[in-house]
C-alpha cells in the first residue's frame, strides 16, 4: 500500500468508526480532532516522530485491536491521512480543507464543529511549542493563528463575534478562514522545514514501509513489545 495515497470516503469512515468505538479510550480523538492534530504536525517547524504523536491520539489509555492486522490497518490509515495532508499542502494548497465532521454510515456526515479540529491543532503545536514560539511573536503569524485559537477559547470567540477590539465577524467567517490560515502558516515555516529536510522519510513512519512484528518494540514509545501494547490482541 502506498502510504501517500489519500483515504477514500470508505476508509475515512472506517477510521472515524474506530476512533468512535469502544475499542479506544473515552478521551480518544475523533476524526476532526485527529485531522487538526496531524495538520499542525504537517505544517510545523520541527519533525515530530510517531513515538511522540501516536500516543496523544488515544488519550490517557491505549486502543484495543482484535488482531495485529487490524492494528497495522488503523495505523496505516492514520499515516496516510498525515501524508496526504502534507502532499496536498505541498502540491495543491488551494484544495486543503479541514475535516470538520464525523462520518455516519447511515445518516451521512455529522457536524462536530470547528472546536474539535482546532483543539487538535493546538495539541499538535504543544508537541513542539518551543519551536512554534517565534510565530507567537510575529504579528502576521499571530493573525493566522487567531481564528484557529478562537475556537479553543470561548472568550476569544465571543470577542471576535461581538466585534470587541476589532471588526465583527461571524462564526462562519472564522471557519472559512481556517484553510487560508493553515496554508499561510505552512508557507511561514517553509524555510525552516527546508533546512530540516522537507517532508518525512520512511523511517519516521515505521508503519509505512513494513508491518510491525509482534515482538518488536512498540513505536508509540511505551517501551513494551508491540504485541503487549498497540498490537495487543483482545
Amino acid at each position: 500500500m502506498d502510504l501517500n495515497t489519500p483515504l477514500t470516503d470508505n476508509e475515512l469512515q472506517e477510521l472515524d468508526g474506530f476512533l468512535a468505538s469502544d475499542d479506544v479510550p473515552d478521551d480518544c480523538m475523533d476524526i476532526a480532532m485527529l485531522h487538526g492534530f496531524l495538520t499542525a504536525i504537517a505544517i510545523g517547524p520541527a519533525i515530530v516522530r510517531p513515538s511522540e504523536w501516536i500516543p496523544v491520539i488515544w488519550g490517557k489509555g491505549e486502543p484495543e485491536f482484535e488482531s495485529l492486522e487490524d492494528a497495522n490497518r488503523i495505523l496505516q490509515l492514520v499515516t496516510r491521512l498525515l501524508n496526504s495532508t502534507i502532499t496536498i499542502l505541498q502540491d495543491d494548497p488551494e484544495e486543503f480543507a479541514p475535516i470538520l465532521y464525523e462520518v455516519d454510515a447511515v445518516d451521512g456526515e455529522r457536524n462536530v464543529g470547528e472546536e474539535e479540529w482546532c483543539e487538535g491543532f493546538a495539541l499538535g503545536i504543544q508537541l513542539r511549542l518551543e519551536e512554534w514560539k517565534p510565530a507567537l511573536y510575529n504579528d502576521e503569524a499571530v493573525s493566522w493563528l487567531a481564528p484557529i485559537a478562537a475556537f479553543t477559547d470561548d472568550e476569544a470567540l465571543a470577542d471576535f463575534t461581538s466585534g470587541s477590539g476589532g471588526p465583527k465577524v461571524t462564526r462562519e467567517d472564522l471557519s472559512a478562514m481556517i484553510p487560508l490560515c493553515v496554508t499561510n502558516l505552512y508557507d511561514y515555516w517553509k524555510e525552516q522545514r527546508t533546512r530540516r529536510g522537507e517532508g518525512f522519510t520512511p523511517d519516521q513512519f515505521p508503519y509505512g514501509s513494513r508491518k510491525i512484528g509482534r515482538n518488536e518494540p512498540c513505536s508509540c514509545g511505551s517501551g513494551k513489545k508491540y504485541k503487549k501494547c498497540c498490537g495487543a490482541v483482545q
